[in-house]
């Protein structure tokens, strides 16, 4: 038994020198030690700068407007949105919180629609879905109508932040991923000074064409979602070999 055990330990350390050997002259480590002598740090901080600024601006967006439009029901509220479509109090909590729903049980099928198509294209998909649901809001007439809307909101803004860093994931290595997730994740502070402000100026429209100040609300806001996805699928960069403000030398490396 002594022997097998020793003969076992002798095989485990000679796979693990093969492995090693293997990393160490891997084709793509070979590729990357090449490509390095062309990279300082000078150009490396360069290239990252213009990806920050090609990549992060389109997300923060797609961020803000996301959770503009989650929170603009309690807008909606001040401005009489209980009182049009008679809603008792847990109506309206229960419109509040159906939204959570499919929220967490949507991520996951979002992740497997990234891998079948481009970032690009599934998140304009569903921002752009959200849209027209939010603009649906300001035409329901009851209680039904708005549980409805609200549960496919969570629906599809479900698939909106894991989308966002699976991008940031093709384009940094995992010690720069984090502080670009940050940077997208702060649009969600700036939301309760738009929303509030977006909220008051839409709120003066009450009575135009006979409709209450809350439904244009969601109308203008799920209207204007639309036209903002429209304009990030041309501005989302889905991965360095596809883009071609890159050379090639800079999206191998």
């Amino acid at each position: 038994m002594q022997k097998t055990s020793s003969v076992e330990k002798d095989d485990r350390v000679e796979n693990v020198a093969e492995k090693k050997h293997d990393v160490q002259f891997s084709p793509e480590l070979h590729e990357f030690n090449e490509l390095a002598t062309h990279f300082g740090e000078k150009r490396t901080k360069s290239l990252l700068r213009r990806v920050d600024f090609r990549l992060m601006p389109p997300l923060a967006i797609l961020y803000l407007v996301a959770f503009i439009d989650r929170a603009n029901i309690g807008n909606a509220k001040l401005q009489n949105l209980e009182r049009d479509l008679n809603l008792s109090p847990q109506q309206f909590a229960w419109c509040l919180t159906i939204f959570f729903f499919p929220y967490s049980l949507f991520e996951v099928p979002s992740n497997v629609m990234l891998k079948i198509l481009k970032p690009s294209i599934w998140l304009t998909f569903i921002v752009f879905t959200w849209g027209v649901i939010m603009t649906v809001m300001g035409l329901v007439q009851n209680y039904s109508g708005l549980l409805g809307c609200r549960f496919f909101l969570g629906v599809f803004e479900a698939g909106l932040f894991p989308g966002c860093a699976f991008i940031t994931t093709c384009w940094y290595t995992r010690f720069e991923v984090q502080y670009r997730v940050a940077l997208f994740y702060t649009a969600a502070s700036l939301s309760g000074a738009f929303s509030g402000l977006l909220a008051f100026a839409i709120g003066n429209m009450e009575g135009i064409r006979g409709y209450s100040g809350w439904r244009w609300l969601f109308i203008i806001e799920g209207t204007g979602t639309c036209v903002i996805a429209t304009i990030c699928y041309f501005l989302i960069p889905d991965n360095p070999s596809t883009s071609r403000w890159l050379t090639r030398e800079e999206h191998d490396f």
